[in-house]
């Protein structure tokens, strides 16, 4: 094996570290001197570029699927509240207040398994009328497409980007998830980008799944093309599966795995999403560890921080909001 210091020059120069490589460097390197190369690879592809994201669930509850992660499920009893996708005039509030507040690229997310399923002529019609009246780069996460003409249709209205997560490995996904395949997650994917969408796509940690799952996530992720990467730790939930489960792994695990995620995606945007209070006082130290972008204020059904605290975080770190993709 080379040393760690060789496997990082080789990354700066444009190598690809393979499986084997990473299962090694996670299991063998000290954790700040991996994450100090992770840093160092930060600074070589993405500098000081910090890209800030903001999500408003534009409808809630009564999912189809049955993750067992997820608050909205119609298979779990949570605190989640059950409405279809709301009026534009309130999404168009909420736009404008993150325009106001520096934020760049504005996701919209809708509860349910597939896209067909939406009220999609609605949908169509906000993304029209948000991409013709603000300066937002927008992000849309509406469940598995069935082909490539959904997508062509989001991004004739305006979508810049498809979100939709792998959330784990393909090995460990039926742990999570019964009521849909992996595959269709890749399709999804594959649609998006056919179409000409840029793709946003990461998954959770602390699922209950090992190192060897989160590298091949990663590793998939890089065989796609997938340039946004969100990282969520778990957030567990009461009445969901996990909800009453500790989270799977430690503050020092959950840092070496964005380490990881750098050293495998060392060109991706990787995006500090939920879960960040499982970090604590430690929350700061996932950009020393290879994180560039942050999911700003609340979450889909959690609340998050104050927008100027997410900015000052960063500003901490020496990073400066830019745009995540060219509208």
């Amino acid at each position: 094996m080379k040393s760690f210091n060789e496997y990082i020059q080789y990354v700066l120069v444009g190598g690809q570290l393979v499986f084997e490589e990473l299962i090694y460097i996670a299991q063998n390197v000290n954790l700040d001197t991996l994450m100090e190369g992770a840093n160092t690879i930060r600074e070589k592809f993405k500098g000081s570029q910090a890209h800030l994201c903001s999500a408003l669930n534009i409808k809630s509850g009564c999912c189809s699927e049955n993750c067992r992660y997820c608050s909205q499920s119609k298979y779990y009893k949570t605190h989640v509240k059950y409405y279809d996708i709301i009026e534009p005039e309130r999404i168009k509030e909420f736009a404008d207040y993150n325009v106001g507040k520096g934020v760049h690229n504005l996701g919209l997310s809708s509860s349910g398994g597939f896209y067909s399923d939406l009220n999609y002529t609605k949908l169509i019609d906000v993304y029209k009328d948000i991409s013709a009246k603000t300066p937002l780069i927008l992000c849309g996460a509406h469940g598995i497409l069935r082909s490539v003409e959904e997508a062509k249709g989001l991004k004739a209205a305006g979508l810049v980007t498809y979100e939709h997560n792998l959330q784990t490995s393909e090995k460990f996904y039926p742990n999570i998830c019964t009521t849909h395949t992996y595959q269709q997650r890749i399709d999804t994917i594959r649609f998006a980008q056919e179409a000409g969408l840029n793709i946003c796509s990461g998954g959770i940690i602390g699922l209950g799944e090992d190192m060897e799952d989160r590298i091949e996530m990663a590793l998939l992720l890089r065989e796609l093309g997938v340039k946004s990467v969100p990282i969520n730790i778990l957030n567990p939930v009461h009445g969901t599966p996990y909800g009453d489960k500790p989270v799977s792994l430690t503050i020092d695990e959950a840092l070496r795995s964005i380490a990881i995620f750098r050293l495998a995606l060392p060109d991706a945007n990787l995006i500090y999403g939920a879960g960040r209070a499982f970090m604590g006082d430690k929350c700061s130290l996932a950009f020393a560890a290879g994180m560039n972008g942050i999911v700003v204020g609340d979450f889909l059904t959690a609340k998050g921080n104050q927008i100027e605290d997410d900015v000052k975080l960063l500003n901490e770190q020496g990073m400066v909001p830019v745009p995540s993709f060219i509208q």
